[in-house]
């Protein structure tokens, strides 16, 4: 077996064990979406993430070394974690009335030189912590457009979600 083969066939083997030891089972329906699931990723962010995104595309961020993706796996988990904590702070003073909603709305922020899947996991990390949530990503605008509790400041909000992307995203999925 070359080495390429086997450093797939390992990657695939981690995936699939972070898999069922997140479900916590072994039954053999679980198995096999988890194989399905570990191959399709390691074939999808092999070829689209970590070799440089789209082909032929000039703005496709460059190619992230698989060691410094894994190593940097960590922080943007913890980084998510923070995000979905803060997001859970806001919405709990909306909910208890100790806040006053000040203006409610949408906000566009700019996704240039980010690949698809760096999009997409964009829009969910913004998502997946409350008080945001994803309306749309404009790929023909090459913008996400946000719907937040307090669109008062929205340069700030941009700002946050880039300073967030540059400094834990981008070293995972560009």
């Amino acid at each position: 077996m070359s080495g390429v083969r086997a450093k797939r066939l390992i990657a695939v083997v981690v995936l699939l064990a972070v898999w069922l030891l997140t479900l916590g089972s072994l039954a053999w329906g679980d198995v096999a979406i988890g194989l399905a699931l570990a191959v399709a990723l390691e074939l999808g962010w092999r070829r689209r993430v970590l070799r440089g995104g789209v082909v032929g595309d000039p703005t496709t961020p460059s190619a992230v070394p698989l060691w410094r993706a894994l190593l940097a796996l960590p922080r943007l988990a913890f980084a998510v974690l923070v995000e979905i904590t803060r997001g859970t702070w806001e919405v709990a003073r909306y909910s208890l009335g100790l806040r006053e909603p000040v203006d409610e709305g949408i906000v566009e922020i700019e996704l240039e030189g980010i690949s698809e899947e760096g999009a997409a996991a964009w829009a969910f990390i913004s998502t997946i912590s409350p008080g945001e949530l994803v309306l749309d990503v404009d790929e023909e605008r090459g913008v996400l457009v946000l719907h937040v509790l307090d669109a008062s400041d929205p340069d700030a909000i941009r700002a946050r979600h880039h300073e967030f992307y540059e400094r834990h995203q981008r070293k995972v999925l560009p």
